[in-house]
């Protein structure tokens, strides 16, 4: 659900930043001075929350003045690029519409960026399988009390390739073991989760046979 409302609050932002920019040839200071008001009290509300969080942001410790503060940032861009503003101030808020250029290269990193300030595919644990595949947390609602579902990667530099996704191992994953491994057919895996409580820790372990490729349509798949 978060993923959702940062996506649409900074898709909002854009549309809303072009209208602006079309309908305000010339934005006069008074009205300069109070969008810049309004961009740093979330400017200031993020350093606050940095400050005083006690964990990194992160699955379910989302920083949403970080959001508001690029997001402002994006919208305030076009329309105070024709302000009477002294330039260092246009070029400041311009240099927000770099983010657009994230979010074409990358929909999912840039959000993770925007609620985070990590610029990265994935906020989870990641489980090296063999060679350049890889397990990764997929919900981005992680400790919601949801049990946690898991994406197959295949990982070339920036590029991601999302194998599988929908993954449940009925558990939050400790450990991932490779149980069999044959090359664009399927992929067999074992993962590990545990319960502790104030008396023992409970192991258990599910196995997921992932198909390395789709069946084609009218593809007959043959089973023995």
């Amino acid at each position: 659900m978060v993923f959702y409302v940062a996506i649409i609050t900074f898709i909002s932002s854009v549309i809303a930043g072009i209208v602006l920019t079309i309908i305000y040839k010339k934005v006069p200071m008074h009205l300069f001075y109070m969008l810049l008001g309004i961009h740093l009290i979330f400017l200031f509300g993020f350093i606050a929350s940095l400050i005083i969080q006690k964990a990194p942001a992160g699955p379910g410790r989302w920083n949403y003045f970080f959001l508001a503060f690029v997001c402002s940032g994006v919208v305030f861009s076009g329309m105070l690029w024709r302000s009477e503003a002294p330039l260092p101030f246009r070029i400041y808020f311009v240099l927000f519409t770099a983010t657009i250029a994230m979010f074409l290269f990358s929909p999912s990193m840039t959000v993770n960026f925007l609620l985070t300030t990590k610029y990265t595919t994935n906020l989870g644990p990641s489980y090296l399988i063999t060679g350049n595949y890889y397990i990764e947390s997929q919900s981005m609602d992680i400790g919601d009390g949801k049990i946690p579902h898991y994406k197959l990667v295949k990982k070339r530099g920036l590029f991601h390739q999302t194998i599988a996704r929908d993954l449940d191992f009925k558990g939050t994953l400790d450990s991932v073991r490779l149980l069999d491994f044959r090359d664009r057919i399927q992929i067999s895996l074992r993962g590990y989760s545990s319960v502790t409580t104030y008396v023992s820790t409970i192991v258990d372990s599910t196995d997921l046979d992932i198909p390395l490729t789709r069946n084609r349509q009218n593809e007959i798949e043959y089973k023995l």
